[in-house]
């Protein structure tokens, strides 16, 4: 049985709230309280390491713990809307349009990615 926080819906809005509603203090001590060493983590910048500090939980299988801890160090947060995965945004993740060098200098590798499915096409490979 697939746990809630295997939806990358949920993932891409633990990482923004993280980052939006985060300052870097807040997630230092976050860190602090899931005895995960914020300078270790790797990226520059507050949202590079609440994209790693997401990563580094979903290996591990314990994202539930980050958002419990979460929950607790910022309460005003509306937990429930960011974990909430709905039919419509299941299947919604956020697109990246592909460089604008392969724009100009391979059409026909922007029209090659413009028709795999929608799930495939913003994946790193």
């Amino acid at each position: 049985m697939k746990s809630p926080f295997d939806s990358a819906v949920v993932r891409i809005r633990l990482r923004q709230t993280l980052a939006s509603r985060f300052d870097e203090g807040e997630l230092r001590t976050l860190c602090f309280y899931l005895e995960v060493d914020y300078d270790d983590l790797p990226g520059e910048g507050k949202s590079n390491k609440a994209r790693e500090l997401v990563a580094y939980f979903e290996r591990r299988g314990q994202v539930s713990e980050l958002v419990k801890i979460g929950k607790q160090s910022r309460p005003d947060i509306p937990w429930g809307d960011v974990l909430k995965v709905t039919k419509e945004t299941s299947s919604v993740v956020p697109q990246s349009p592909p460089p604008k060098r392969l724009q100009t200098a391979k059409p026909w590798l922007t029209q090659a990615i413009a028709k795999l499915p929608p799930a495939v096409r913003g994946r790193p490979w």
